[in-house]
């Protein structure tokens, strides 16, 4: 089977390729364009400007590793440790605001029947989720006036829950 320079440029590469973040830092007052990503292996730093690049760890906390790893492809130790403490700070950082960026506030409307709680609606704000629960208590309590024997008391609660980010139905919420 040949292949050929042409065929490598035609396969897209890039789906197994994350870059986490691309910086100029200053380190003892010399400038690193630092490029920290995630490979199909595993975690990357380049310094291009430097000619280093050295396997890196994705596992918090990075930075020991990491020094190690800038060391061996031929940084000195103080400048590999200060990168490495960098890169560090800067993905905890990221991976810090993408699991705050996952849930958001929504706020449940519960069915409290015999002893079971079951959420029936998830509204955006309070204010929804109570006119929600005031229809439905009412409607409830017609009922109950007018088969008391035939129905449970019913209590409508509002509750905030952190629901998926993307979520929109009750079952990504977390009570």
């Amino acid at each position: 089977m040949k292949h050929s320079l042409t065929a490598l440029f035609e396969h897209d590469w890039t789906p197994s390729v994350k870059v986490f973040f691309e910086h100029s830092i200053s380190v003892n007052g010399s400038d690193y364009m630092v490029i920290f990503g995630q490979h199909i292996n595993g975690g990357f730093i380049s310094i291009p400007n430097w000619n280093i690049s050295c396997e890196a760890s994705t596992i918090l906390p990075t930075s020991g590793y990491n020094a190690e790893r800038l060391v061996q492809a031929g940084m000195d130790e103080e400048t590999a440790v200060a990168i490495a403490n960098y890169v560090d700070d800067e993905y905890r950082a990221i991976i810090e605001h993408r699991v705050e960026e996952q849930y958001e506030t929504r706020y449940a409307v519960v069915k409290k029947a015999d002893g079971i709680e079951d959420v029936i609606y998830l509204a955006k704000d309070s204010e929804e989720a109570e006119k929600y629960a005031e229809v439905n208590q009412k409607a409830y309590q017609k009922i109950r006036q007018m088969n008391p024997a035939e129905t449970s008391e019913v209590e409508f609660i509002v509750r905030p829950v952190q629901c998926k980010a993307e979520e929109k139905r009750s079952s990504g919420a977390y009570l």
